[in-house]
């Protein structure tokens, strides 16, 4: 059985290569009938454009046996205008033919069979003999086409895509011809026109054969990868682009409410079947989970069906896998941001009992030695007296490192206190009003890290603080025109600083290029109901 399969293939094959002979035979014969061979520059490239639709329509056979057929009457045609000028023309009646059925044999609609008749009239008629006449024609079959593709879908929009493109290079090749004609006299545009209408045929011809090659279907594991990376957000246009159905519509079942919705949470009428629509459903773990409405024509393979189907499943559970590890990272921020805050409130219990523990009795001890006359205590008295007021400001300075009391009084006079103690003058600008605490004490400690650092190592004249509120935001901006050269890579202060920015959910910037100074920037989101 196999082996007479073989040989039948065989036999059409070689069937089809003898015609092919054949008919480039006579077209050879039909070349001398009207040139001779002594004026090579017209009968061989009309004998090319002959052979390269007999080659293509060869080419075509069997997969496209249609194409094939209108393929060899156009080559056919085209040699019979050799042999009568009435015949000129009659290759483009099933040119047209094969431009406005492509892939097929019948035309799909009432405006491709006017077209047909048109072109089949016009060619036995004689119409394409005005150069005018045939621009209107080449016209209206490009509209005809352009109409077709902007309705077909599936496979049939690639296939009309393809006869577009044909049709616009016949109608340009046409209208560039008559328009030659038409501007120069004489007849000298003639042969140029008519070699550049036969290139064209040529061109047509290979991209006819090449475009009618079986095209592998689309591999299932490619396909449901590609859609399976996208999220339901943009599968539908993932989908609608792969089957070429621009309506096409996904409904997820929401048990909630006991409908569908799309991606953005708006309910899905599901068709009854009606008005040509095609409806799949889409199960997962054996429960309704997604809905497909299409045109009827683009999932007809049933195993480019399931490939979409496994494509949906797998891009919703891909979302959700995402949509975890969203929550997960969220979880993560805010529990990062809560230690934060922990830390800074266990900051200030220490500054609190730091400063109504020891330091107040200290200043009380200090109170009492004071009271004391001069003349008792001496010169031990008041070396007692001056080291109890350097553990004072010891203690003070360490309660302002563990929480600073300043910012009671509200950021800008806590800034402005960091300004007065720096020995670099500092202009000031901050934007009015309170903020939640963690953000005030962070905005502290990076402006105190910053004047710090300008006073230590930028040999800087000036500073600047600015801080800016915007709709959701706080913007610091700490600067100086020191020497530059600071790293956040390097140091332990400075990304300290930036881990502190970044768990509040900011961002903190650096610009420091040597002898231009120092720019730290921070990005901090807040609370505008905080």
């Amino acid at each position: 059985m196999l082996r007479f399969a073989a040989s039948s293939s065989d036999a059409r094959r070689w069937l089809g290569a003898g015609a092919v002979g054949a008919a480039a035979a006579l077209g050879l014969a039909s070349e001398w009938y009207a040139y001779g061979w002594d004026r090579p520059t017209r009968w061989i490239p009309d004998f090319v454009v002959g052979v390269a639709f007999l080659l293509a329509a060869g080419g075509a056979w069997p997969a496209a046996r249609r194409t094939g057929v209108l393929l060899a009457a156009t080559g056919v045609m085209w040699y019979a205008g050799n042999l009568d000028q009435l015949a000129v023309f009659w290759h483009r009646g099933p040119l047209v033919h094969l431009l406005l059925t492509y892939p097929g044999w019948r035309p799909d609609s009432r405006l491709a069979g006017a077209g047909l008749a048109v072109g089949y009239l016009g060619a036995l008629g004689l119409a394409w003999r005005s150069d005018l006449a045939g621009i209107a024609i080449a016209v209206a079959l490009v509209a005809v086409l352009a109409r077709q593709r902007a309705t077909a879908v599936g496979r049939a929009r690639h296939d009309r895509t393809v006869a577009l493109r044909v049709g616009l290079a016949l109608a340009a090749a046409l209208a560039a011809g008559s328009v030659a004609r038409l501007a120069i006299p004489g007849g000298r545009a003639v042969l140029p026109a008519l070699w550049l209408y036969e290139a064209a045929l040529c061109a047509i011809a290979v991209v006819v054969c090449v475009a009618a090659q079986p095209r592998p279907a689309p591999a299932l594991t490619d396909l449901i990868v590609e859609l399976g990376e996208t999220g339901p957000a943009m599968v539908r246009d993932a989908l609608a682009r792969a089957l070429g159905d621009p309506s096409l519509q996904i409904g997820y079942w929401r048990p909630a409410t006991g409908e569908y919705v799309d991606a953005g949470g708006v309910p899905v009428v599901v068709p009854d079947g009606a008005g040509g629509r095609s409806v799949r459903h889409v199960e997962r773990d054996g429960r309704t989970f997604a809905v497909l409405i299409h045109d009827p024509a683009v999932l007809g393979d049933a195993v480019l069906a399931r490939a979409v189907e496994a494509a949906t499943r797998l891009s919703a559970a891909n979302d959700e896998l995402h949509a975890e590890i969203r929550g997960r990272v969220a979880e993560v921020a805010a529990s990062r941001r809560r230690l934060v805050v922990a830390a800074d409130e266990e900051r200030r219990r220490l500054e609190e009992r730091l400063h109504d523990g020891p330091r107040l009795r200290l200043t009380r001890i200090r109170a009492l030695l004071r009271a004391v006359p001069a003349d008792t205590g001496g010169v031990h008295l008041r070396r007692a007296v001056a080291q109890i007021e350097h553990t004072v400001e010891e203690l003070d300075a360490l309660a302002r490192g563990l929480h600073p009391r300043d910012l009671a009084g509200g950021l800008r006079a806590a800034l402005q206190a960091l300004a007065d103690r720096s020995p670099v003058p500092v202009r000031l600008a901050v934007a009015g009003g309170r903020f939640p605490a963690e953000v005030e004490t962070a905005v502290y400690y990076l402006c105190g890290e910053a004047l710090a650092n300008v006073s230590k190592h930028a040999s800087a004249a000036s500073a600047s603080i600015d801080v800016a509120r915007a709709p959701g935001r706080l913007t610091v901006v700490v600067a100086d025109d020191g020497v530059g050269g600071a790293d956040l890579r390097q140091g332990s202060g400075l990304r300290g600083l930036a881990d502190r920015v970044e768990a509040l959910g900011g961002r903190l910037d650096i610009e420091s290029a040597p002898r231009c100074g120092t720019t730290l920037t921070a990005g901090i989101p807040v609370d505008e109901h905080a």
